[in-house]
């Protein structure tokens, strides 16, 4: 049953009072209508999860097309979008107004959540984990072709100056791809035979002739490239085309056959699945839907309201962009919010934005953070602060962060009971993300001082996102992502060409990371030239100046970051620092 035909009536009510203007009503219209609107979203508020779940148990009983039903009514699942009330085109484009799959932390709509569920539901977590392992595998995959059409065309464009003319060397050069296409077919073939593929007699020879043809080519290519005009170019090109032959190519072929298993077993997975009774599919997602069902109303309880899922022309939306926004400075202004033994286990919890009226709240099963789409009076940046700090406490098992909190001052060391104290680090830590960001100085000074230690980012060093903290890393992780931009902008000084500006800006974070502020320092400096206006670049700058000793230049960027920040926690460390400078 569509979600309209389900609530009929108190949609018609609501969208009857709407349209009424209250004051041409009497007292008394007005309590009835007052009593009217509480019962009708009472019932769709208790009843929304319950059609949901319903409507979805009836499509998977039946062998439906769970995605198609989740896919029409996104807008209503995701957001809480009826055309009654909003305009939907319009309100959808202001709300999803950026890619979000670019925030730092992964953000989920319920429908795609859902979607997950289904999936798990089916093929078990298996399924999930080898979806991400191949996704990242076609990535690279896609990676790899892009840097081998690069070097590609950065050799065309070596060897092209070296003829008086391009058209003179572009029937060699264009023979030369050609026979390395033909080369890395050739490298696919062999990995194929080394892993037992039957080849019939016939096969064999047509193999063994393909081999000796591509060897010629070979030979003649080699030939072009080493009598190029240039012997100093041709020395650097020999070197870049095997370069790509020897490593690039066999890298590529290992990858594709470590994809293609991956598919494999996925496509095994799927079989299974589809073999699997619907009724338990069902059952499991049922459950799934109605523990998101039950958090929610948790968190309407504790706000006293019913957690209403309609977006009403009254109410403040919020662009994803507002979104992504406020968890980046929850994440700056709290680095280590994650760092505790629960991430290595699970992972870092995602946001899973869902339609209600509340606060965020973390929830330990789906180890997320259920952010409701209407906050309480607007304050997106309180409700999300919330959420997280819950995760921050059930992370603390130990309860060292409460137990540390508790003797921040002589007032708090008067808490005595866990709900107390909690409900008091809640408070601040929402004032820390809101008003002390701001640079609004209200937290009582011992409270200030524990955050700023505890809590906050380091002052005395330079700014780094989440992302590229070391702890959020293995080793391998951050050496692998070190090799590789420290390579790129390796090859760019090769070419007597500056990095892009994200590997200058990446490079500058790891090589500080590494104990290496003299190979940050250039590319930092290259990249506000760059990108002047990367605020925390300035910040960077001034700091890996005083490490170098480089007073005059750590001054200027801190001046700079001042005229761009005036009156931000940010702002007031700056000055801070820039008054031992003086």
């Amino acid at each position: 049953m569509k979600f309209e035909e389900k609530f009929e009536k108190p949609l018609a009510i609501l969208k009857a009072q709407l349209q009424t203007k209250e004051d041409e009503l009497s007292a008394e219209a007005k309590e009835e209508a007052k009593t009217q609107k509480k019962q009708a979203v009472a019932e769709i508020a208790g009843s929304f999860w319950g059609w949901l779940c319903d409507s979805l148990g009836e499509i998977i009983l039946e062998n439906g097309d769970t995605a198609k039903f989740l896919d029409e009514n996104a807008d209503m699942i995701d957001l809480g979008l009826l055309n009654d009330f909003v305009n939907i085109g319009e309100m959808k484009s202001a709300i999803m107004d950026t890619d979000i799959s670019q925030c730092c932390i992964n953000v989920r709509t319920l429908s795609q959540w859902i979607k997950v569920e289904l999936r798990r539901a089916r093929g078990g977590d298996d399924f999930e984990k080898l979806s991400q392992k191949n996704k990242l595998e076609l990535e690279e995959l896609d990676k790899l072709n892009k840097e081998i059409a690069e070097q590609q065309a950065f050799r065309r464009s070596k060897i092209e100056p070296m003829y008086m003319k391009p058209e003179d060397c572009a029937k060699q050069i264009a023979q030369l791809e050609a026979t390395e296409k033909q080369l890395l077919d050739s490298v696919r073939k062999n990995k194929e035979i080394s892993k037992g593929a039957f080849l019939s007699v016939e096969q064999k020879r047509e193999n063994m002739k393909q081999k000796q043809d591509l060897q010629l080519k070979l030979e003649t290519a080699n030939k072009f490239v080493a009598g190029l005009p240039s012997q100093e170019g041709a020395v650097e090109m020999k070197k870049l085309t095997k370069q790509m032959h020897e490593e690039l190519f066999i890298k590529l072929v290992d990858m594709e056959a470590v994809a293609k298993k991956t598919g494999e077993e996925l496509d095994a997975l799927q079989k299974k699945a589809d073999a699997m009774p619907a009724s338990e599919v069902e059952g499991k997602v049922s459950d799934a839907i109605n523990n998101i069902r039950d958090m929610v109303r948790l968190t309407a309880k504790r706000l006293g309201i019913e957690p209403f899922p309609l977006f009403m022309p009254s109410d403040k939306k919020l662009p994803m962009s507002e979104l992504q926004k406020n968890i980046n400075r929850i994440t700056e202004f709290d680095p280590r919010l994650f760092k505790n033994d629960r991430v290595p286990v699970v992972g870092r919890p995602f946001v899973l934005i869902v339609p209600a009226t509340g606060n965020a709240v973390f929830d330990y099963q789906t180890n997320s953070i259920i952010m409701p789409t209407i906050a309480p009076g607007g304050n997106y940046m309180a409700s999300i602060s919330r959420g997280m700090v819950e995760y921050r406490l059930d992370a603390d098992e130990e309860k060292v962060l409460l137990t540390s909190y508790n003797g921040a001052s002589p007032d708090l060391k008067k808490l005595r009971s866990l709900f107390d104290l909690k409900a008091s680090l809640t408070k601040d830590y929402i004032t820390w993300m809101t008003k002390e960001y701001n640079g609004t100085r209200i937290m009582p000074k011992e409270n200030l001082k524990w955050f700023q230690q505890e809590i906050g980012p380091n002052k005395n060093e330079i700014f780094i996102p989440l992302q590229y903290q070391g702890y959020t890393m293995t080793s391998k992780e951050f050496n692998k992502l070190f090799d590789e931009v420290s390579e790129r902008i390796k090859e760019a000084e090769e070419k007597e060409v500056d990095p892009t500006p994200e590997d200058m800006w990446v490079g500058s974070l790891l090589f500080y990371d590494m104990g290496k502020p003299e190979k940050a320092l250039p590319l930092i400096e290259k990249y506000v030239k760059a990108k002047p206006n990367h605020l925390m670049a300035w910040y960077n700058l001034g700091h890996i100046s005083m490490k170098q000793m480089n007073k005059a230049q750590a001054k200027m960027a801190f001046d700079t970051f001042c005229k761009m920040d005036t009156s931000s926690w940010w702002s007031k460390a700056v000055r801070d620092i820039m008054r031992g400078l003086a």
